[in-house]
């Protein structure tokens, strides 16, 4: 793919080895299987250690390294001061936020999820995806209202998202609105 063509080209290439990281990370999660899993883990360490060593700063290889001890070695402290880094680096990108927000909800850091999520949700209002993620640490921290909101900020952008709905059912359910709740709109 296009992270190994310019790694062909430039071995040393950082942003290259921490975006083949970032990727190698997500395949290991979401679809490779037996030892594969492991293999990947490992590739996605060791390229992401490879960027930092060229470059300290790269926010996106501090974010995969954070991604790397946050589900593949589960040192979550290690995991939790790479991702600070990467937001410290990059206070702008909301992608790194977003990623950033959801370590810390499952964490169980509330209100450091719910700051970092609506700075992402400020600086990219159309991801869908991002107002989810808000509404969901929202509703971890029994914000239940301030989630609704959230969902509804989802919903405005995708209407028919079957996950955001889904939410925002439990969410009145949680608000003790039963009507809204069972409502499939």
């Amino acid at each position: 793919g296009g992270f190994n063509e310019a790694l062909a080209a430039d071995p040393n290439y950082a942003r290259a080895l921490a975006g083949r990281a970032r990727a190698e990370n997500t395949y290991a999660m979401t679809a490779a299987t037996g030892p594969a899993v492991r293999q990947n883990f490992d590739k996605a360490r060791t390229d992401a250690q490879q960027a930092l060593a060229l470059a300290p700063d790269l926010p996106e290889a501090h974010l995969a390294l954070a991604q790397y001890y946050g589900n593949a070695s589960l040192e979550f402290a290690r995991a939790n001061t790479e991702f600070e880094r990467a937001a410290k680096l990059a206070p702008g990108d909301a992608k790194v936020l977003l990623l950033y927000g959801q370590f810390a909800s499952t964490m169980g850091h509330a209100d450091n999820a719910i700051a970092t999520l609506q700075r992402a949700a400020a600086l990219d209002p159309l991801d869908r995806g991002t107002h989810f993620a808000l509404g969901k640490a929202l509703y971890t921290a029994r914000r239940y209202k301030e989630a609704l909101t959230a969902f509804q900020d989802g919903l405005a952008i995708d209407a028919e998202d079957p996950q955001t709905k889904a939410q925002r059912g439990l969410t009145y359910y949680a608000l003790g609105d039963l009507q809204n709740a069972h409502d499939r709109r």
